[in-house]
């Protein structure tokens, strides 16, 4: 029963690229219809624009960045 718990497995982060390319893009998607939430409701944060501008400075740096580690991930895949 020991034994079982002790065998190593080996880790390729290219052939898990594909799986981590699609789990950031769907981060990205959800950091997109949020971007699109706060843009689609500006009437009703009128007196909160401050605060809409920052969210939407982290949303819009998070979006870049998810969307380049899903395409870098993509690419790499394609090494395998």
């Amino acid at each position: 029963m020991i034994d079982d718990c002790t065998k190593s497995v080996d880790w390729n982060p290219i052939a898990s690229s594909q799986p981590t390319s699609t789990f950031t893009g769907l981060f990205a998607r959800f950091v997109f219809a949020s971007m699109i939430v706060i843009l689609a409701n500006r009437e009703k944060i009128d007196n909160r624009t401050d605060d809409a501008a920052r969210a939407l400075k982290l949303l819009l740096s998070a979006f870049f960045g998810l969307a380049i580690v899903a395409y870098l991930d993509e690419q790499r895949m394609r090494l395998l």
